[in-house]
């Protein structure tokens, strides 16, 4: 994890989407948010509570490492408004939620199967986890506090589209049924309930991003369309 996030940062200082997209492959953060849906469907909520954990430090170890290579980093500028791979990550839409949703269940549905589990890497990439948490760690050392919380925002639905999906395709697949442990249906229901919740509440921030970026799209299209007219039979051209 801790190499995986200097990759992921080194490659978002220096703009380089293909070492961006090697630090995902080498992530192994996906593992225990899997383990955790895993866990739930089979009712193991103490092992649940365990990946959690996991997942906690991991998230916190990206943030904290990330931040202390911006805060190192004086040999140039880390622009948090032109820098292409942290403007991708720090206003999240609804189109993310869409993905992540399809890449846990397809994520889920690879570790179940050995025959397809050579698509893991893809589903690593996919559902990039661990570029947005140093997103968040960079833009924290900028002092850029609204896109730090973006960023986050990104890892957070990815994080529970995870669950959702991946303990969806669990359950489908008849975890459940493979438990040796007592299950605790209504304890279990209630998790899988506040999972919910929490995606429906992600829910709220990325259509509000994404009729901004909507808005946004349909009137630049429509400046480009009256500036090209009133430019007919001119040798001007619209430039930028």
């Amino acid at each position: 994890m801790f190499f995986a996030t200097v990759i992921a940062t080194w490659g978002i200082i220096a703009d380089s989407t293909a070492t961006v997209i090697g630090a995902m492959i080498v992530a192994p953060l996906m593992t225990p948010i899997m383990a955790m849906a895993a866990a739930l469907v089979m009712g193991r909520l103490n092992m649940a509570w365990k990946s959690f954990l996991v997942v906690v430090s991991g998230v916190f170890g990206a943030i904290l490492v990330s931040a202390f290579i911006g805060w190192i980093y004086t040999t140039g500028i880390i622009s948090v408004s032109t820098n292409s791979q942290i403007v991708a990550r720090t206003s999240p839409s609804l189109v993310d939620l869409y993905a992540a949703l399809a890449s846990g269940a397809v994520g889920a549905f690879a570790m179940s199967r050995k025959d397809v589990a050579s698509t893991l890497p893809g589903v690593a990439i996919a559902i990039a986890l661990v570029p947005p948490l140093a997103v968040v760690g960079l833009t924290l050392s900028q002092g850029a506090w609204s896109d730090a919380g973006g960023a986050f925002l990104l890892f957070l639905t990815n994080f529970l589209s995870i669950l959702l999906a991946g303990g969806g395709v669990f359950a489908l697949l008849g975890l459940s049924k493979a438990s040796m442990a007592h299950l605790e249906g209504p304890r279990r229901r209630n998790v899988f309930l506040l999972i919910g919740l929490g995606t429906l509440l992600v829910i709220v921030p990325l259509a509000a991003t994404s009729v901004t970026t909507t808005q946004a799209g349909l009137t630049q299209l429509h400046a480009s369309s009256v500036s090209q007219e009133w430019l007919t039979d001119t040798e001007y051209e619209v430039v930028n």
